[in-house]
């Protein structure tokens, strides 16, 4: 592993004082929000141009005292908006530090406490998330004998005509007559071999000739139980230039997969919009599978919040309730029993009809004095975004969809040093009642409550993020099955 020390290089990219920020509770996975810091860099970055941290990319990321050396996570970008996200949004401060969502690869690995710090690479090529389907894809491929092996893995030269040519009838386009010679031998070998490969120089028609040999292909299948012909291409702008023409010049009936689509006529017939604008309905089957996939998936976001809640109130002004601490063993019995019952020295301080809560009473906090307002950039849900701004129509592509749940510490007591929890444990060890630890070193002692909390919950937290993932899992299943039976009743209208 690198020195982590050392600054950025032509094969990554370092970022430090990593930190959490919170997890939303998208139907992707669970999504880890960081913020970081881009100080390694060598030149101030154009996010909105910029090809660092895509969707799909690899990071590792590692605490800052382990330096990678004894323990690092791997994770994932999966999403990383530019206004709100990576530039601070219309309200923020502008100091406020870029921010990208991650999935954990690893349930074990996930972090919860904000207070961790952590340094991250970014390598600058490799096969990472972003073609992992597509390797997975090969690898499942792999399993299965196809008519393609003979040219792909035993390098067969021989030439086979395509099956279908064997039935009666095969169409040819009116526009195949304006072919030239190369066109019409391109096209021939298109619509005639198992197996065709055309190249030439840009200007000669590539385009046109694929569109027409496309048309022949949907014509001669169109009748009979053919499976749909897949189009991919290098780019999404050259497949959408494609399908346009497909769409333009014989009425091909279009389903688009993936959502990087900027033509609005192909948008429409994205598999979103088509499962959207289905009439189909639901068998009975499939609507049970769905119900109980969503009531697994609710069942589990509130385990979530519950567990980040526990430690970090909606509302981080709210100290931690006795109850929880009591509940999750951090205190005993007596000790609990003494924040609710604290004698008499704050009997003078009573104030009929406003009685503190007992924590509050215990740190001798001013029930009455004004809370400090949250951060809007802590706020669940989207940021309110400026819509003329020119990164309007890439955020909202980015954007990762979601309840988001902020993981912050209180701001009304500090945060103690490392020194100052040990101190705190000793206190909290060796008293039953806590007003016998003296008013200057409570808040310490609450501090190092909260990191107890923390830590309680960091242990069970991979659990509910790995049934959190398989019930993602699921929901995928269910999505794709939907997806797979309105498409074939879209092939059904074929015209």
């Amino acid at each position: 592993m690198r020195n982590p020390n050392i600054g950025e290089d032509h094969n990554s990219h370092k970022y430090t004082q990593v930190y959490v920020q919170g997890y939303t509770l998208s139907r992707l996975g669970l999504a880890c929000r960081i913020s970081f810091s881009t100080e390694q860099s060598q030149a101030t970055i154009d996010w909105a141009n910029s090809s660092r941290l895509k969707p799909g990319t690899m990071i590792v990321l590692s605490p800052k005292n382990h330096g990678f050396s004894r323990k690092f996570f791997v994770a994932s970008v999966i999403a990383r908006p530019v206004l709100g996200g990576l530039i601070p949004a219309v309200g923020e401060a502008e100091d406020t530090p870029p921010r990208i969502d991650i999935l954990w690869s690893n349930p074990k690995d996930a972090i919860l406490d904000p207070g961790v710090e952590m340094v991250m690479l970014e390598s600058n090529g490799g096969y990472f998330e972003s073609i992992r389907h597509c390797m997975i894809g090969l690898q499942h491929a792999a399993l299965e004998k196809t008519k393609f092996d003979k040219y792909i893995i035993d390098g067969c030269t021989d030439e086979s005509r395509a099956e279908y040519i064997e039935r009666p009838g095969v169409f040819i386009p009116p526009k195949a007559k304006s072919f030239d010679e190369s066109q019409h031998d391109a096209f021939h070998r298109m619509t005639t071999q198992e197996l065709a490969i055309v190249q030439g120089p840009p200007g000669t028609g590539k385009t046109f000739t694929s569109v027409v040999a496309l048309e022949s292909l949907v014509e001669t299948l169109l009748e009979g139980d053919a499976p749909p012909i897949i189009v991919a291409a290098q780019t999404n702008h050259a497949l959408d230039q494609i399908l346009s023409a497909c769409m333009g010049e014989f009425g091909a009936n279009v389903a688009r997969l993936g959502g990087r689509s900027k033509e609005a006529q192909i948008e429409e017939r994205s598999l979103f919009n088509l499962r959207l604008n289905s009439k189909l309905g639901h068998s009975r089957e499939e609507s049970q599978y769905r119900n109980a996939t969503e009531k697994a998936w609710k069942a589990v976001c509130t385990r979530v919040l519950n567990s980040i809640n526990m430690c970090f109130p909606s509302d981080n002004s709210t100290l931690i309730s006795p109850d929880v601490f009591r509940r999750e063993g951090v205190l005993d019995q007596k000790q609990y029993e003494s924040l609710l019952n604290p004698g008499n020295e704050f009997a003078d301080k009573r104030d009929a009809g406003n009685e503190p809560e007992p924590m509050e009473r215990w740190l001798d906090l001013d029930a009455k004095k004004e809370r400090p307002e949250d951060d809007a950039s802590e706020q669940p849900d989207d940021p309110n975004l400026n819509s003329n701004s020119r990164f309007s129509e890439q955020d909202e592509r980015e954007r990762l969809r979601g309840t988001f749940i902020p993981v912050k510490k209180s701001t009304t007591v500090p945060s103690s040093s490392n020194a100052m929890h040990h101190r705190a444990s000793k206190q909290l060890q060796s008293r039953s009642d806590l007003y016998d630890i003296k008013p200057q070193l409570r808040s310490a002692v609450y501090d190092y409550m909260c990191q107890k909390l923390i830590d309680k919950a960091t242990m069970s937290f991979p659990s509910i993020l790995a049934e959190y993932q398989t019930c993602c899992q699921d929901l995928t299943i269910a999505r794709l099955e939907r997806s797979a039976k309105v498409l074939r009743d879209e092939k059904r209208y074929e015209t």
